[in-house]
């Protein structure tokens, strides 16, 4: 993959989109379209963290570049209704924009630039902590319920370490208790199950 071609491209589109959000804004008399120029900003911030990260996108199958291809080259002035439309099909939630949008944060360099941080691109083993950037293999659970509270994330978003977790938890005053069980998974040592 040659990144000058990436550019090149990105920044078409980039600009196409915002002639998008430029029409819309100038036809939004009752706020009609604050929907669609919100999504189209969040496609272009997700284009420019996937131009500066085209590999691990690539790597992780969360390109939404390569999904804009229907992206017509609108000149100022473009029916709305045209926009309207692309807007529909990008945000349905079956299409792969939106879906690799909304994933995109599992990637560890895009989570980690949306929160300002330095970004681990190989990991020795492990999981990377979302809040440290920091590598750890233990494995525990928490009730969804209780997940969503303390960290913000959704179901299945987001790693966080342990001590990282109990920080979170203890600035929300919430107590854990944890209970160590055996477990199923091998891990560094073939002869032992732990």
């Amino acid at each position: 993959m040659s990144r000058p071609k990436f550019k090149t491209e990105y920044q078409r589109k980039i600009n196409t989109l915002n002639v998008y959000i430029e029409t819309l804004k100038k036809n939004n008399t009752y706020n009609q379209y604050d929907v669609p120029i919100a999504y189209f900003k969040i496609i272009i911030a997700t284009l420019k963290i996937e131009e500066e990260y085209t590999v691990e996108f690539a790597e992780e199958n969360k390109q939404i570049n390569k999904y804009l291809e229907p992206l017509p080259d609108f000149k100022p002035g473009t029916m709305k209704d045209d926009i309207i439309n692309i807007f529909k099909m990008f945000y349905n939630k079956y299409h792969y924009v939106r879906n690799n949008i909304e994933t995109s944060d599992s990637i560890n360099c895009v989570f980690a630039k949306k929160k300002g941080k330095k970004p681990i691109f190989k990991p020795k083993k492990g999981e990377v902590c979302h809040e440290c950037n920091g590598v750890y293999s233990n494995i525990y659970h928490v009730p969804d319920n209780i997940w969503e509270f303390v960290t913000g994330f959704k179901h299945g978003e987001g790693t966080l370490c342990m001590p990282c977790f109990m920080k979170k938890a203890d600035k929300k005053r919430i107590r854990l208790w944890w209970q160590c069980e055996e477990g199923r998974m091998i891990m560094e040592y073939p002869e032992k199950k732990i």
